[in-house]
C-alpha cells in the first residue's frame, strides 16, 4: 500500500475545547494508557479513518501526560502501516507542539523511509502554523520546499496551502504547471486553491475539469468553479472536454458550467472577486484590472 494515494492534508486547525470524558479514570497515568490502548485496538482495524483517529487522539491530549509524544514516536515505528501513518498524522496536526520539533526533525532524517518523512513534512508545517516564530522554524519549513523526495517536498506544499501560507500557494501553482504529483496530490492543490484566485488561475481549474485521471470530487470542484466564476475563455477546453467526456453526470455539469458562463457574457455580467492584492478584479478576458481603477477611468 502506497501513502500517497491517501490524502495525507487533513489539518485540524481550528481550536478545539478539549473536555476529559467521564469514561476516563481519574488516575492521569491510567486515563493516558486507557486511551493509548484505544489507539493500539483502532490501529489494528488498519482502516483509513482520520475522523476517529482526530476524536482519540483529543482523549489523548485531554489526558495529560506525554501521550501526543508516544504517539507521535510511533509514527517511525517500522511496524505500523501506511494507512495507520496516515492516521496518526491526521490526528496529531492540531497537537504538535514545540516541544515536539526535535522528534519531528528526527523523523526527517533522510535515512527515514519516505512515507515516514512525508508524513513528519506534515506535521513541521502544522507546528510552523502556530509557532512560526520559534528560531529556526521557518527556515527548517521552507527547506521541506526543495526536498529531493518528491513525496517531502509535496507534503509540505500542500500543507502550506491548505493553511494559506502565500508560499505555499506558489509552490503548489508551480508544482502543477511543472506536471508535478500523484493525481491525488494534484487534486488536494486545486481543492486547496483559494478560490479568490480562480480568476488568475482559471487555466489550472480548466485542466482539472477535464483531467479524468483526476478523483470525481476536485473535477466536479473545478467545474462548480467555472460555472460560478469563469469567463469565456474556458468555453472552448469545456466544449472539446464534454464531447470526449465518459462520465455522464461530470459532461452534464459542465454543459451547466458552459451555459452559465454564456450567459454572463452575454449580459455583460462579470463576477467580482478580492484578488490576491486586496483590491476587486474583475474575471474578464485578458489581464484583470482592479476595479478602483476602472472607476476612475470612468469618471466615476
Amino acid at each position: 500500500m502506497k501513502t500517497r494515494s491517501f490524502p495525507l492534508f487533513m489539518l485540524a486547525i481550528a481550536t478545539v475545547s478539549a473536555v476529559v470524558s467521564s469514561c476516563i479514570p481519574s488516575t492521569p497515568q491510567q486515563a493516558e494508557q486507557q486511551v493509548l490502548a484505544e489507539w493500539l485496538a483502532f490501529e489494528k482495524q488498519d482502516t483509513l479513518n482520520p475522523d476517529e483517529a482526530a476524536k482519540i487522539a483529543e482523549k489523548l491530549h485531554a489526558a495529560g501526560g506525554d501521550g501526543i509524544r508516544q504517539l507521535l514516536e510511533r509514527l517511525g515505528s517500522p511496524d505500523i502501516s501506511a494507512t495507520a501513518r496516515v492516521n496518526i498524522t491526521a490526528a496529531l496536526s492540531p497537537w504538535v507542539s514545540p516541544e515536539h520539533r526535535d522528534i519531528l526533525l528526527n523523523l526527517l532524517k533522510p535515512e527515514q523511509p519516505s512515507t515516514v518523512r512525508g508524513c513528519a513534512a506534515h506535521l513541521l508545517c502544522a507546528l510552523y502554523y502556530r509557532a512560526h516564530q520559534l528560531p529556526g522554524l521557518e527556515q527548517q519549513v521552507m527547506g521541506l520546499l526543495r526536498d529531493e523526495d518528491s513525496h517531502v517536498r509535496m507534503s509540505a506544499i500542500l500543507a502550506l496551502e491548505v493553511l494559506g501560507h502565500p508560499r505555499g500557494v506558489e509552490e503548489a501553482v508551480a508544482a502543477w504547471k511543472r506536471g508535478e504529483g500523484t493525481p491525488q496530490e494534484r487534486a488536494q492543490i486545486l481543492l486547496g486553491l483559494p478560490t479568490e484566485l480562480t480568476q488568475i488561475h482559471q487555466d489550472i481549474v480548466v485542466q482539472a475539469a477535464l483531467d479524468s485521471a483526476l478523483p470525481e470530487n476536485a473535477r466536479r470542484h473545478a467545474v462548480d468553479l467555472l460555472s460560478k466564476l469563469g469567463n469565456a475563455s474556458a468555453v472552448g477546453s469545456l466544449e472539446e472536454g464534454i464531447s470526449r467526456e465518459q462520465n455522464a453526470e461530470l459532461a452534464r455539469l459542465m454543459r451547466e458550467a458552459v451555459d452559465a458562463i454564456t450567459k454572463r457574457a452575454g449580459e455583460g455580467i462579470q463576477p467580482i472577486m478580492l484578488g490576491p492584492d486586496g483590491k476587486l478584479h474583475s474575471i474578464s478576458p485578458g489581464t484583470p484590472q482592479p476595479e478602483t481603477e476602472k472607476k476612475q477611468g470612468d469618471g466615476s
